[in-house]
């Protein structure tokens, strides 16, 4: 199933708000992989924009075949939206949905900033 034009939308402006400087230290040693160490903030970001759980969202998580976190997103219908599935697939890999389970999370600064850059428009 395809993502609604709104999902199409935030999904992009999520990711062009995605700035080096979010990613958490400990996953800053793979600059060349496209979105590599963005999943979290970035799922996070486009849950809180696309309205959570009252929208019929839920976060997922997964560990991945090198023992990794990997977040993404489950829509109302049931399809996933992943901002940063790249860091999978540009590799050849797989990303681990089909082993994930809806989370909880606590939101980040880099999430409030994502939040903030596509409400107000920059670097979109």
């Amino acid at each position: 199933m395809c993502m609604t034009t709104e999902e199409q939308e935030l999904f992009e402006a999520v990711r062009r708000c995605l700035t080096p400087n979010m990613i958490p230290v400990r996953f800053q040693d793979k600059p060349d992989i496209p979105y590599y160490g963005h999943c979290f903030h970035a799922s996070i970001a486009l849950y809180k924009l696309l309205g959570g759980r009252q929208a019929g969202y839920s976060v997922c998580r997964a560990t991945d075949d090198a023992g990794i976190s990997h977040y993404w997103l489950r829509a109302p219908s049931g399809y996933v939206i992943d901002p940063t599935a790249e860091q999978y697939t540009s590799l050849g890999r797989v990303p681990p949905h089909n082993t994930g389970i809806s989370t909880g999370f606590r939101p980040t600064r880099a999430v409030q900033q994502i939040v903030d850059c596509v409400r107000g428009g920059a670097n979109v």
